[in-house]
């Protein structure tokens, strides 16, 4: 008959594995996020990428543009690369509006 003892495994030294493990794993993510960020304008439409994240908006559909100060909220540039192709919009400062 076999017997099997396993080792004894610290708290700590399981800490210490999982969390670097976690952090090469979100690490992964990094340049993702970093270098698959952007837009494409097209006649019709933006899209939007943001590292895993895709966004499709009509241009029709887009009332407003307010530029946010918040990176994680804003992949985009300025509100005015809009104005070009976005007629109903007027630019109104820093932000374009849905022309009254």
């Amino acid at each position: 008959m076999d017997l099997e003892f396993p080792s004894k495994r610290d708290v700590w030294l399981a800490v210490v594995v999982w969390t670097g493990t976690a952090m090469l794993v979100a690490g992964a993510f990094g340049p993702w996020t970093l270098y698959g960020t952007g837009c494409h304008i097209t006649a019709v439409e933006i899209a939007v990428r943001g590292g895993p994240f895709r966004w499709r908006v009509p241009l029709d559909a887009i009332e407003s543009v307010v530029p946010s100060c918040n990176p994680l909220s804003s992949p985009a540039d300025k509100s005015r690369f809009l104005a070009a192709r976005c007629p109903a919009l007027v630019l109104a400062g820093d932000r374009l509006l849905a022309r009254a």
